[in-house]
């Protein structure tokens, strides 16, 4: 029996869109899965393709806290742009200015 398991965008652009409605509405985060923006299921034989954009409007280059963070179950990891690896809780990935990314 092959198990599927539904991927949940919801953690990541809950927390990016906290940071678009903090900071300008012209902030337009783009968060995808195997090209689609909504949840999806997937096989475990099957590969994962996660997409991540954004369009920071007319705030480039303004100071900002970055995160990426992923949610298994209760657990939250936040990715570190320092040991380029996941670590456990909530941790800011970088902080510097704003750009554009696609």
């Amino acid at each position: 029996m092959v198990k599927k398991q539904k991927l949940k965008l919801g953690s990541f652009m809950g927390l990016l869109l906290l940071l678009s409605q903090l900071y300008a509405s012209e902030i337009t985060p783009t968060i995808t899965a195997n090209s689609s923006a909504n949840a999806i299921a997937i096989e475990q034989s099957n590969g994962l393709a996660l997409g991540l954009s954004l369009d920071s409007g007319n705030i480039v280059g303004h100071e900002s806290d970055w995160w990426l963070v992923r949610q298994l179950s209760s657990q939250f990891a936040s990715y570190d742009l320092n040991s380029q690896s996941w670590q456990n809780g909530l941790i800011t990935t970088y902080q510097g200015p704003l750009f554009n990314f696609a």
